[in-house]
């Protein structure tokens, strides 16, 4: 076959393109060649595309992303609230981010001495269980800034008597406790959570 760019006679007659000069010597040959840079940007495009979405999802998710960190926390017994009960304070410093007028919800959950959370009594309100009938108290909260921080007077209260029907058979008179404070966002997923911290009940 003669090549027609550079006329010189090929000698391998099944060759789709010139030994001489590279000139394509079949019609699909000269197709493909022409064609090949352009599928070539074009999937470099695609996979480029491709990236940059996936790129710009994961940033969204991490801008989107809620975050507390619990600062703080102590205690104060013995107090009486407006309503005549008897109990504890615990009190709660944190900060959040991403949570800009959004609720989340701080919430206390009780253990025995050993870090076995306390299954709470039968004649407890609801607002002392949380699912799984544990006792625990929570309180919402909305923060009005994308960064903020709880100051300290995010208070929340447990009634003695919520430890009286499983403690009171016991006559040691004294039981040692703990508790931890977690943090939930508006989707009700953990973002925080803070170490153990102990207190004695007494009768």
């Amino acid at each position: 076959m003669v090549c027609e760019k550079c006329n010189i006679s090929d000698n391998f007659p099944d060759a789709f393109y010139c030994h001489y000069c590279g000139h394509p010597l079949r019609k699909w040959a000269i197709f493909f060649k022409s064609k090949v840079w352009a599928i070539f940007f074009f999937l470099l495009f695609v996979i480029s595309t491709i990236f940059a979405l996936y790129y710009f999802a994961k940033l969204k998710q991490v801008k989107n992303e809620k975050f507390a960190d619990i600062e703080n926390v102590w205690q104060r017994h013995n107090i009486v609230n407006e309503n005549g009960l008897k109990g504890m304070e615990i009190y709660v410093q944190f900060i959040t981010d991403g949570m800009l007028d959004k609720q989340g919800t701080v919430v206390v959950w009780f253990f025995d001495n050993n870090g076995n959370i306390l299954i709470a009594n039968d004649n407890s309100e609801l607002r002392y269980k949380s699912i799984g009938n544990y006792l625990s108290v929570a309180e919402n909260f909305i923060t009005c800034y994308a960064d903020s921080i709880i100051s300290d007077d995010f208070v929340l209260f447990m009634p003695y008597n919520n430890f009286d029907d499983l403690f009171k058979t016991s006559t040691q008179g004294k039981v040692d406790l703990l508790f931890r404070v977690g943090i939930f966002d508006d989707r009700e997923k953990q973002i925080a959570i803070s170490e153990y911290h102990s207190f004695y009940y007494s009768w």
